[in-house]
């Protein structure tokens, strides 16, 4: 799903470095998760894509190997 256009890229202003999606679950567990989707310079970055659902949980999709969230996350 996609946000408003405020909300949609990092930063606000100037070159975009993320896309920030919202990925819904199901209605029965009433879960979420926000990615953050490397663009522009930040496009290969070795982190890949950020993720964060509801539950504050941090995690990284098409990471380089080996790397773990808390390796991206700061």
């Amino acid at each position: 799903m996609n946000l408003p256009g405020t909300l949609a890229t990092v930063p606000r202003e100037g070159a975009q470095n993320y896309t920030i999606g919202f990925v819904a679950g199901t209605r029965a567990d009433s879960s979420f998760s926000l990615e953050a989707v490397p663009t522009g310079s930040m496009q290969g970055d070795r982190c890949g894509t950020l993720q964060l659902d509801n539950k504050g949980v941090r995690g990284i999709v098409n990471a380089k190997t080996g790397l773990v969230p808390s390796d991206c996350w700061r």
